[in-house]
């Protein structure tokens, strides 16, 4: 009896830990513990220094809310034509000299192409100044106010590149099938602006509308592709009718912001090449969490800036780095 006694009671106590351990992992994908707990500093900060919002960047917030994406155009960014042209310049200059300054046919076969139907021209973890157009197309305050008021934290870039999809040889795989991306735990904030013209036959984006939101479609899974479930059009039609799937595409210029926590896929180019500026937004906590740096900003002097990218001196930051680094 007493045996018995001692083994049930162990294994009460190892049920406890299991429903403890459970109960934290529940907690810590809470969205009120991820905001107020992980980014707390965040949180506060962005509500020290928030600054009246524009209406294109309540418009665009309003829709990522409502949708979870929002397009518009470069043409309606103050000084966005510029940017578009220093963007191509770049693009144009990565694909003859490669990210080294070496041609892009010298380039480590592994060094720059992800997905076999995609080059980041930056390379695939950029170095980049911050003087860098690719840095500060991020940091365009109509690009802060967005990321900013959809996570309600001064976000941190993560992320920026330059990609070059061409079309593929086969049926589409990898990010050209539905999924969604574990950047961060709840919200993540994409940008693209196209540098070519981009519809359905060269690798316009596509989205379901509301999948952002819980409840989530439920799709059956096609495979794993790592820690990314991908998912075929069959099945995601089985749970979310096609009439909610928004393409987003446009001419060289359009702007496209997504929370690719919803269900997302693109680049499955059939005709021409599609070129796209891209950069990425999440929860400082999801930056720390990370388990590798995805790109590497370096100050004038060539000294690594910390991770959270913010520009000095502008009126969101009141020319502090984000409080979360404190």
């Amino acid at each position: 009896m007493t045996g018995r006694l001692q083994t049930t009671s162990g294994r009460g106590s190892s049920n406890l830990k299991l429903l403890a351990s459970g109960a934290k992992r529940r907690a810590r994908q809470s969205e009120l513990v991820w905001r107020y707990g992980s980014n707390w500093r965040a949180v506060a900060a962005y509500r020290r220094h928030r600054t009246a919002p524009t209406p294109l960047g309540t418009r665009l917030v309003a829709d990522l809310r409502r949708h979870g994406h929002a397009s518009t155009s470069v043409a309606e960014f103050a000084g966005g034509r510029p940017i578009l042209e220093e963007l191509t310049a770049e693009a144009d200059r990565l694909r003859r000299d490669g990210p080294s300054g070496r041609p892009a046919n010298d380039e480590p076969e592994d060094a720059r192409t992800v997905k076999e139907f995609t080059v980041s021209l930056a390379g695939r973890r950029p170095v980049l100044e911050s003087s860098s157009v690719l840095v500060r197309a991020a940091l365009h305050p109509t690009v802060l106010e967005v990321a900013d008021e959809y996570l309600r934290m001064q976000a941190r870039l993560r992320y920026a590149n330059l990609w070059l999809t061409v079309p593929s040889t086969s049926g589409p795989s990898q990010s050209q099938l539905w999924h969604r991306d574990r950047d961060d735990i709840h919200r993540v904030v994409k940008m693209f602006v196209y540098l070519s013209d981009v519809d359905e036959t060269t690798g316009a984006l596509s989205y379901v509308s509301g999948s952002h939101r819980r409840p989530r479609p439920q799709p059956a899974v096609s495979h794993q592709d790592g820690n990314t479930a991908r998912v075929t059009d069959a099945a995601m039609a089985a749970v979310a009718p096609t009439d909610r799937w928004a393409t987003l595409g446009g001419p060289r210029g359009t702007v496209v912001l997504v929370d690719t926590h919803g269900f997302h896929k693109g680049g499955y180019v059939t005709r021409g090449e599609r070129v796209v500026y891209t950069c990425m937004f999440t929860s400082p906590w999801a930056d720390g969490w990370a388990a590798e740096r995805l790109m590497t900003v370096l100050d004038d002097g060539g000294e690594e800036r910390h991770r959270a990218v913010r520009p000095a001196g502008s009126d969101r930051m009141r020319g502090r780095e984000s409080s979360a680094d404190a």
